[in-house]
């Protein structure tokens, strides 16, 4: 994708003959009228995503599904070359990162948080290379997990 274009991206899991499967869509926008425009031209794109994504399932399934499903599920953007990682629990749980890649990384790693009393007591704290490895977070599916705004969900597994 182009540096000049977003891609709105709207998906979720359908069943078909073949078991459960992820289906989406991305809608490609320029990334200047999206970053200068809001309110009803960015919902009026969010609806577009929606609509393509259920003609898309129409085709992959034979059946177009209920327009009424649709308007609760999530549309985020997706910045070409970038994506966001949310970690959920442990020490870093709820914080944001960002990776300069299109997709998420295999695991990822946020730093140790130190605790600076332990220095002011004599004690040594940890080492600032001490990290902690997040992974993918399934969903009911076993498809890897996203927040409603797009975020990649990592889990931290003590």
């Amino acid at each position: 994708m182009s540096e000049h274009l977003v891609a709105l991206r709207c998906e979720t899991v359908v069943r078909t003959v073949d078991g459960a499967q992820r289906a989406y869509v991305d809608l490609p926008v320029d990334r200047t009228l999206w970053e200068a425009r809001g309110g009803e031209f960015r919902e009026g794109l969010r609806w577009k995503a929606q609509e393509e994504l259920r003609h898309f399932i129409a085709k992959k399934t034979g059946v177009l599904p209920e327009r009424e499903e649709f308007p609760g599920l999530p549309v985020w953007v997706e910045y070409p070359n970038q994506c966001t990682v949310e970690y959920v629990g442990g020490p870093a749980d709820g914080q944001w990162m960002v990776f300069r890649q299109a997709e998420p990384p295999p695991v990822a790693q946020a730093p140790q948080p130190t605790d600076f009393t332990l220095a002011l007591g004599g004690d040594c704290p940890p080492s600032p290379m001490d990290v902690l490895v997040y992974h993918p977070l399934p969903d009911e599916h076993g498809f890897h997990r996203r927040s409603h705004d797009g975020a990649w969900l990592y889990e931290w597994r003590p």
